[in-house]
């Protein structure tokens, strides 16, 4: 009897450094997971609610870039998954529908890893996902018991769901009996895998001029007030996207698609990067925000002290966890040096690493085109030392 042809899921080399229509189908379910991200943030305007949103992004996060690792190496168009029953479930993550979201986190990072095992069968790649199963074991489990849960717990339980998945990736998802993989083994095509993370970054900045428009077209009278605040919010995802594509995206694609080491670049330049802050003119002080538009949120400041306090991160300084640069151009009329500097001093008095960058005769956007160029460059150098990238 002849024996069955074991079934082929790689990618064709012809197809390896290019993204595929599936993949770029796969991404709506991603842009309808942000838009729900973003309803959320704006349901629960408060430090707290910002938090919680970060948590639920950095879920959508592992569970997007695990995936984008597996289809470096397998046929996209041949594979599946779950994305948007989390992405329906989203909004009430910390309500009723924690187990849907912490369900399908397990079963995505689960079924994943369980298909790749099988699929590669007989390859070297296989041991390196079998690593990754018994982390994803681990990290499904935490994340369903975080579904079941409630209150701090939930968060506690998906923050180390989060921290796992992470964790893995830095020592290499090592497992007594397997022993560890090494980024020269993730043998990925480098100029795919910096498109591909491209391609998330885009995806929030284009829910972001959803969310903008949709805002201002919902709005019954439109006033003076309104079209500066959505003139404001198009510029500054204009402004982002250039600092992005315009000034870093290229260069970083070439420079991972050129290296002997791929799999590492890819790990700690994409993986690692979005959980680093940098921050630039950082509002962290609501009574010193010299726009008046915040009052329709807050209330006046006199009326309402509440709020602003809720609302300043002065109190959550003492909570950073991971290096800070605090970049502020000193002539930036509408956010004020003071925001900066009020943070710093809460941030040493913390204890907390952190570093401040003044740009002098800078406002919101460094118009010089050395002066720009120089402070990515700063930024860069910034990251590195951050993500421990010059060992």
């Amino acid at each position: 009897m002849p024996q069955a042809r074991p079934l082929n899921l790689m990618r064709e080399p012809a197809t390896a450094g290019r993204v595929t229509n599936i993949e770029l189908f796969f991404d709506l379910v991603y842009v309808f997971a942000v838009t729900q991200l973003s309803h959320f943030l704006l349901d629960h305007a408060s430090v707290t609610g910002a938090l919680r949103a970060g948590l639920l992004l950095a879920m959508v996060w592992q569970l997007w870039v695990y995936t984008t690792w597996v289809t470096n190496w397998l046929n996209p168009e041949r594979m599946t998954g779950a994305s948007l029953v989390m992405s329906a479930a989203l909004p009430g993550a910390f309500s009723s529908r924690g187990l849907a979201v912490g369900g399908t986190y397990a079963v995505m990072q689960i079924g994943r890893s369980v298909f790749a095992v099988i699929v590669l069968r007989g390859r070297d790649l296989q041991r390196n996902f079998q690593r990754i199963l018994c982390w994803c074991l681990a990290s499904g489990a935490l994340a369903v018991a975080g579904g079941i849960a409630a209150g701090g717990a939930r968060v506690a339980l998906w923050v180390a769901a989060v921290g796992v998945d992470l964790l893995g990736g830095i020592v290499g998802f090592y497992t007594p009996g397997l022993g560890r993989s090494t980024t020269h083994e993730w043998t990925i095509e480098g100029g795919h895998f910096a498109e591909r993370c491209q391609a998330f970054v885009l995806i929030a900045l284009g829910e972001s001029i959803v969310v903008i428009g949709a805002t201002l077209s919902g709005l019954a009278h439109i006033t003076t007030a309104e079209i500066a605040a959505f003139v404001v919010s198009l510029t500054s995802s204009a402004g982002l996207w250039w600092l992005y594509f315009d000034r870093s995206a290229g260069e970083a694609a070439r420079i991972i698609a050129a290296s002997d080491d791929p799999g590492r670049l890819g790990r700690s330049a994409y993986h690692f990067l979005h959980p680093v802050m940098v921050a630039g003119a950082p509002v962290t002080d609501m009574h010193l925000y010299d726009t008046f538009y915040k009052e329709r949120y807050l209330g006046h400041p006199d009326e309402h002290p509440e709020a602003y306090a809720h609302n300043s991160l002065l109190a959550d300084a003492p909570h950073l966890e991971r290096p800070l640069m605090l970049i502020h151009g000193l002539v930036d009329d509408n956010v004020v040096v003071a925001h900066t500097l009020r943070m710093s001093s809460a941030l040493l008095a913390a204890g907390r690493p952190h570093t401040v960058l003044p740009l002098s005769g800078v406002t919101h956007m460094a118009r010089q085109e050395e002066v720009a160029e120089n402070l990515m460059l700063l930024q860069v150098d910034f990251l590195k030392r951050a993500l421990h990238m010059d060992a």
